[in-house]
């Protein structure tokens, strides 16, 4: 799997990729999981981080709680004895276990979620849990021992949010999507305005890759390119 690292030293590795990304930021004797894909993926998740000599992870920071991120948050709290942290309005989802599809952005991805809208609850939902930090608005991490901040980025979904490494390197979950070529625009997306002022939050960090929770690293020229388009139609 592809790493990275700061200027400084402090490396981001993807742990997993395929349905959903997962990855594993060492800061010093400190590691954080970002993110922990679908209950499909348990058991290479688990493997992964085995295989990387991983026995136990400080904290667990869940960019939303939509289910192909949280579905094994229990299990890394469990096997890895992790903390859990995310946005107030995304922990409140996790704690009901009951999680509803985002809207499309485009009429096919709009025409799919009306479609699995219709589908048992179960199907998005994922195991309860609590969260043992509730982060409200941007938060700087140094004193959980982290080089960066928590700096929300909704449109998404409501309390979406983002890791931002040293001004450097920017885990941003489902506020960009790495899987189209030359753009960033995710399919799926709750509120398109508040989307683009996020976009407008992540290029002022100065970051210059930006990891996304599906698909591959943006570069800030992508991101850059794909505000403007979108913010000129």
């Amino acid at each position: 799997m592809k790493t990275w690292k700061t200027t400084s030293g402090v490396t981001i590795r993807k742990i997993l990729g395929g349905r959903s990304n997962v990855y594993l930021v060492a800061d010093g004797e400190k590691t954080m999981l970002v993110d922990t894909s679908t209950r499909a993926n348990r058991q290479p998740l688990e493997q992964a981080l085995r295989k990387s000599g991983i026995e136990r992870i400080d904290w667990l920071f869940l960019t939303h709680a939509h289910f192909d991120h949280i579905e094994n948050a229990a299990l890394v709290r469990t096997k890895f004895n992790a903390k859990i942290a995310m946005s107030r309005s995304e922990a409140d989802v996790a704690a009901s276990g009951v999680v509803k599809f985002p809207s499309g952005t485009n009429p096919f991805t709009r025409a799919l979620t009306n479609l699995l809208a219709r589908l048992p609850a179960r199907i998005a939902s994922a195991e309860p849990f609590d969260c043992d930090l509730v982060i409200e608005g941007r938060t700087d991490l140094s004193t959980l021992g982290f080089s960066a901040f928590f700096l929300p980025t909704p449109g998404h979904s409501s309390g979406s949010t983002s890791i931002i490494v040293e001004n450097e390197i920017a885990i941003c979950g489902d506020a960009a999507f790495g899987v189209f070529r030359g753009d960033a625009f995710p399919p799926f997306g709750d509120d398109i305005p508040n989307l683009l002022e996020s976009w407008n939050a992540l290029s002022g960090t100065g970051c210059r890759v930006f990891l996304p929770g599906h698909g591959n690293e943006i570069s800030a020229a992508v991101l850059d390119r794909s505000r403007r388009r979108r913010m000129e139609t």
